[in-house]
């Protein structure tokens, strides 16, 4: 220190330079290893979870959409004669049955719009003698029985026989139906017929 004498104050003077370098962390090798294993257990664990566990889902989601194909095309194969077998049974229900019905063409033709065309979708239908047959979709199991009862309630009809699909037990399920119709016929003509034969 040089001492300044006119004032009597004392500065201070540095006569070296500090040139110690701070030293840089030390890494934790243990540290490390731990972080390095976890960081692949989460990668191992992402890989199943996003990975092999989706593909795994796709693969059991194409297993079973092959086996509901499978079951389809086996009803689709039993159900081939299906239609054939429907209108034998008409045209054996027609023939056994009096060609004396009551209700006119007008009005078998007002039955199927009244009833059926009016509250579900017609898929197709058959009017032969005194026989209506139908196939209807769109509808639940409710609304075929009310279409049921009503019908029941016509004067011009004697029968009605209705074949649902199957559905769930869900009262709001759609369903289609195959109904029979079979027409009410003049009792007093059948007789007089069976006399005169």
């Amino acid at each position: 220190m040089q001492l300044n004498k006119k004032i009597g104050v004392k500065y201070p003077t540095k006569t070296d330079i500090n040139l110690a370098v701070r030293e840089g962390r030390t890494i934790n090798k243990k540290t490390v290893l731990f972080v390095g294993i976890f960081l692949m257990v989460c990668m191992a664990a992402f890989s199943k979870l996003a990975i092999f566990d989706l593909l795994q889902s796709v693969d059991n989601a194409e297993k079973n959409m092959q086996q509901a194909q499978t079951q389809l095309d086996r009803l689709k194969q039993e159900n081939l004669i299906y239609d054939d077998v429907l209108k034998e049974y008409n045209e054996s229900v027609s023939l056994s049955l009096s060609s004396s019905v009551i209700a006119t063409i007008s009005e078998r033709l007002d039955i199927v719009d009244q009833y059926l065309i009016g509250n579900a979708k017609v898929e197709s239908y058959n009017i032969l003698d005194d026989v209506i047959t139908a196939r209807i979709s769109g509808i639940t199991l409710n609304q075929v029985s009310d279409i049921y009862t009503a019908l029941m309630a016509n004067d011009l009809i004697s029968n009605v026989q209705i074949y649902t699909a199957s559905t769930k037990d869900e009262s709001d399920s759609l369903t289609t139906a195959t109904m029979t119709i079979v027409l009410a016929v003049n009792e007093t003509q059948e007789e007089g017929g069976g006399e005169q034969s």
